[in-house]
């Protein structure tokens, strides 16, 4: 289980691609899940993409992080929840 030491307050984006080892796609899960609710609840996925090309696409507004951070639906379900 994932533990912090303090909770968070910034909103938490966490991302997945399709190509990840299945021991991966359980961390991104329970990380999510732990972090919530500064995160969607789930992680975003990024298809046919693997954790050094996720890392790389928060620049880019057509990927799965630039997508995320920039809709406003994600933030704005993120910081209502107390």
């Amino acid at each position: 289980m994932v533990g912090f030491g303090t909770r968070p307050r910034a909103p938490i984006i966490v991302t997945q691609g399709t190509n990840e080892a299945p021991e991966f796609q359980r961390r991104n899960r329970e990380f999510a899940a732990a972090a919530r609710p500064q995160t969607a609840g789930r992680p975003h996925r990024g298809p046919e993409l693997n954790h050094f090309e996720t890392a790389e696409s928060p620049g880019n507004s057509y990927a799965p992080n630039g997508r995320a951070a920039l809709d406003p639906v994600i933030l704005e379900r993120i910081a209502a929840t107390p």
